[in-house]
């Protein structure tokens, strides 16, 4: 985990000139977290704070965003390119996630153990929104940080409640499986679904 957490720096570092990192890109990150269930509702200037302190990584086709176990405590957004989510085996394909979508954001919110691998399928661009961001940007709004507690407290009590539920034998599903973006990518595969806002499906996963 920790290897993983020192090629991202150096990636985010090699690539800081890159023109990812421009205006017109920060203004449309904004509009990618706006997407997110926890952030829907927070000022456009909060977002902005958050968008000018992510920075780019590029993974190659084939390599592994995330791991299954490690400790995660980054987000990330993809601008370019699909990734895929994989089960325990690493040998079934759970979902893809794709352009504009995100993944990991339990990691940002809690330092938790990743649930899944996530691997790139082609060339992919993302950015990367860190645990250490978010909580920094978010003591200079302290209006808001009651808002996202409340909403990542809500999250976790259901990841808690899941995994309870697998170790009881209950749930026989891979805990994978019941990511919020993994059953947000399989709703998109359903017509009724197909043209509705990331956010909204985002939304629907959390309660199913």
């Amino acid at each position: 985990a920790e290897e993983r957490w020192v090629v991202i720096q150096k990636r985010k570092q090699a690539h800081a000139s890159n023109t990812f990192t421009s205006e017109f890109e920060e203004t449309a990150m904004s509009a990618n977290l706006q997407k997110m269930p926890i952030f829907h509702n927070v000022e456009l200037s909060f977002l902005h704070s958050l968008a000018l302190q992510m920075d780019p990584v590029v993974f190659q086709p084939g390599e592994a965003c995330v791991q299954r176990g490690d400790v995660g405590r980054e987000l990330f957004f993809i601008a370019q390119g699909t990734v895929e989510v994989l089960n325990a085996e690493e040998d079934t394909v759970l979902a893809n996630i794709e352009q504009g979508e995100f993944f990991g954001e339990l990691g940002v919110l809690f330092s938790v153990q990743r649930t899944a691998t996530v691997r790139a399928v082609n060339k992919c661009v993302v950015f990367v929104l860190t645990k250490t961001v978010l909580e920094s940007v978010v003591e200079a709004y302290p209006h808001i940080s009651d808002s996202l507690k409340k909403q990542a407290s809500d999250m976790w009590n259901l990841h808690l409640e899941r995994e309870r539920e697998k170790k009881k034998g209950t749930l026989e599903v891979d805990l994978a499986a019941l990511e919020p973006e993994v059953v947000t990518s399989n709703l998109r595969k359903v017509p009724l679904f197909r043209n509705c806002n990331v956010g909204f499906l985002h939304n629907l996963a959390l309660i199913m």
